[in-house]
């Protein structure tokens, strides 16, 4: 494309070249010259209309380059489209992924608190349990000691018994023999039967320690029916402890066994939570897995609607040099192609009319007609608008890239006018010069083209003849610009898209 370009910008270079003629003085010409001139002018004519089919046909070309970019951009945009619908789906899968796998962990975190409180209730019970059997082994340790203190009991009361049956027979005695002496004892009597004095104290001594044993003999007796009643009660109350002691065992071993059974049954239900959790965690592995393999899935086709956006963007940046340069460009050389062609035939127009005024003078007719406006300029150029020169035709080093042009500022409404008479190549808004008019201008015989860029507006039209300082619009700041200002161009020649014919206004005398 660009070589063709290059084709359409050497095709009305060689345009501008072939329709280059010298101004017609025809005061100091012959009528000789002059045809020969006319002749010259319209073989130029039908050379710029060969050209100008020429550079048509590559404009086609570059049309039919640009329809081929578009329908790749066309296609590059519906890949997009399919990745976008394709990126909605996989999103709305991995966001009904996401809140499935929310929904997977809440039931792993209820199932583990299940877990969790299950084990405690385990723990209780076994706690439990272990309480209890201790609690039973006390029991039948203290019931062991109650049943060894019973038979202790039972034998202290056997032998109470025979000591007790021993004393009351010796009593039993006693009470015989009082019945055969006729009643009771005359102490007194075995006192004053004393021989003397020292038998005195003797029998007195004897019937007093007979009294004492008869009274210690029915004291410890009378204990001794006490503490045999005592024994009896405590082997009762001991017997009775060991039977309460016997049921509470039992009471505890049905309470074991049944802790048991529950504790059974909720080890059986922790392993099958324990499974079910496992199950769950095996799924919820597989769904982040699916989430990842989803991810991944729509980071690829993140990265390739990058990539095709990449060439969409390269493509649009190529279809939008094309059209500039196909479109803009060409319509600016076949504009100026025109407008150079009007300026030619002004001049045949202009050459026909002195010839004929000089056959009339000639024939004796020596009436004449007032001189008809040219388009021909002889003075050279003016300064295009008042304002401050900002920026110099020539390289930009702060910039980069070259300037073909100058740039003159001023605030304000400021009014530009055109540096030369001549034809309007065009008036139009353009996306870089924003709104910009071309003049196409013939000089000494000289072509040229000027340029007025960044304009607020437009007052003239494409095709219209202008004079020298004539009001073309007023300075603005559209386009790509920055700030209001004029920028100006100066080709000599014709104007084309690499600016070949670009040259230093200040060389004219414009400052």
């Amino acid at each position: 494309m660009k070589r063709k370009l290059a084709a359409v910008v050497l095709a009305v270079v060689m345009i501008l070249g072939l329709t280059s003629v010298s101004s017609i003085d025809v005061s100091a010409q012959s009528l000789s010259d002059i045809q020969k001139q006319i002749e010259s002018l319209k073989k130029q004519q039908n050379e710029v209309k060969s050209e100008k089919n020429k550079v048509q046909e590559n404009v086609k070309d570059a049309r039919q380059k640009l329809d081929a970019i578009k329908a790749k951009q066309s296609k590059t945009k519906s890949e997009i489209n399919k990745l976008n619908q394709q990126t909605a789906t996989t999103e709305e899968k991995i966001e009904q992924k996401k809140q499935e796998i929310s929904l997977k962990e809440n039931e792993i975190a209820v199932k583990e608190t299940e877990i969790k409180q299950i084990s405690n209730e385990i723990y209780a019970l076994e706690e439990e349990i272990k309480e209890l059997e201790a609690e039973i082994k006390r029991l039948k340790e203290e019931i062991k000691q109650l049943e060894e203190e019973v038979v202790q009991l039972k034998e202290d009361i056997k032998i109470k018994k025979e000591k007790m049956e021993q004393r009351e027979e010796l009593l039993k005695e006693r009470l015989r023999t009082l019945q055969k002496n006729g009643g009771n004892v005359k102490y007194l009597e075995v006192v004053l039967g004393a021989k003397d004095f020292g038998d005195f104290i003797s029998r007195a001594a004897a019937v007093n320690k007979i009294m004492d044993q008869d009274n210690s003999i029915l004291t410890q007796h009378a204990e001794d029916k006490v503490e045999l009643e005592q024994m009896k009660q405590q082997v009762e109350d001991n017997l009775a402890q060991v039977k309460n002691n016997k049921a509470s065992v039992e009471d505890n071993k049905a309470t074991v066994e049944k802790n048991r059974n529950q504790l059974a049954a909720k080890k059986a239900d922790l392993d099958q939570e324990k499974a079910t959790l496992e199950e769950q965690r095996g799924s919820l592995l597989a769904q982040k897995s699916e989430l990842d393999s989803l991810v991944a899935s729509l980071e690829d086709k993140k990265e390739t609607k990058d990539v095709h956006l990449a060439n969409l963007n390269e493509k649009e940046e190529e279809a939008h040099k094309h059209a500039m340069s196909a479109q803009e460009e060409a319509a600016n050389l076949s504009s100026q192609a025109a407008a150079f062609d009007k300026l030619i035939a002004e001049q045949q127009k202009q050459a026909e009319r002195i010839k004929a005024q000089k056959n009339k003078t000639e024939n004796g007719n020596t009436s004449s007609t007032a001189p008809k406006e040219t388009v021909q300029s002889s003075g050279g150029f003016i300064r295009p608008a008042a304002g401050t020169r900002t920026s110099s035709f020539g390289p930009r080093p702060s910039f980069g890239g070259y300037h073909y042009g100058i740039d003159i500022a001023k605030t304000g409404t400021v009014p530009i006018r055109a540096a030369a008479g001549g034809v309007v190549v065009r008036s139009y808004k353009s996306t870089s010069y924003g709104h910009v008019v071309m003049i196409a201008h013939m000089i000494d015989g000289q072509k040229y083209t000027t340029v007025y860029a960044h304009m607020r507006g437009r007052a003239v039209g494409t095709g219209q003849t202008v004079q020298q300082g004539q009001y073309l619009g007023n300075m603005g700041n559209t386009g790509q610009s920055f700030g209001q200002h004029l920028h100006f161009e100066l080709h000599r020649g014709g104007w084309n898209g690499s600016k070949s014919n670009a040259v230093n206004p200040a060389s004219y005398g414009i400052q």
